[in-house]
């Protein structure tokens, strides 16, 4: 527990330091959420046919600046090789995946979150679509995401490519989640009928397990190989 806590100090510090993620995601969120209001707009696209799209939007616009950001999660320890002299140092390379998860997450969520109040302001839509069961469902899902996204960034830490095979990788195996996820938001934000809800959040639960339990037991060999 000490050396989890340790660890994400040291990559909440570093982000706080820098400022690097933070500030691409929140640049991202801005310009992204800009540019689809101008083209929506510019489309004479009803407000109430955009109410209907904001679900989907918001998770799409949430997953691509996401993605363009977490490629940096591992940059300060593949600089250098510094990584293996931080693996060397764990007596449970799980305890890195762990601490790497949870600040991922911390970072997305606020890329998130950033993401729907950007595109609630452009498209008027009321600021009611942060309920708590829209934050519920969002930090679940984000959640999987930085769990899978962080599974991800370790296997091709070590590749001169990593910044294009990031999303070619994690894209498709994110795909059942963001579907999830959209289906639970369009249900809460636009009240429609509540059948599958349970099956629908049963998906993200179960998603998020999958992606935790994949997370812990193959992060040693994706970061050392």
């Amino acid at each position: 527990m000490r050396s989890i806590l340790a660890l994400l100090r040291k990559d909440l510090l570093n982000e706080l330091r820098h400022r690097e993620v933070l500030s691409l995601l929140v640049g991202l969120a801005i310009l992204v959420a800009l540019i689809l209001a101008i083209g929506i707009n510019g489309a004479f696209i009803s407000p109430e046919a955009v109410r209907k799209l904001y679900p989907a939007l918001i998770w799409v616009v949430s997953v691509l600046i996401c993605t363009i950001s977490i490629g940096k999660s591992f940059e300060y320890e593949a600089a250098g090789q510094a990584i293996d002299g931080v693996l060397l140092r764990l007596d449970q390379v799980w305890q890195l995946f762990l601490a790497k998860v949870i600040s991922n997450y911390a970072v997305v969520a606020v890329g998130h979150f950033t993401a729907m109040l950007m595109l609630a302001l452009f498209f008027d839509v009321p600021l009611t679509v942060f309920s708590v069961p829209m934050v519920v469902v969002a930090l679940l899902v984000l959640w999987g995401y930085a769990a899978l996204a962080t599974l991800i960034s370790a296997l091709t830490v070590r590749s001169s490519l990593r910044s294009m095979l990031l999303p070619l990788l994690l894209l498709p195996l994110l795909f059942p989640l963001l579907f999830g996820a959209i289906e639970l938001s369009s249900v809460i934000m636009l009240g429609s009928s509540p059948q599958g809800v349970s099956h629908w959040l049963a998906l993200v639960i179960g998603l998020d397990l999958l992606y935790s339990v994949c997370g812990l037991l193959l992060f040693e060999h994706a970061v050392r190989d």
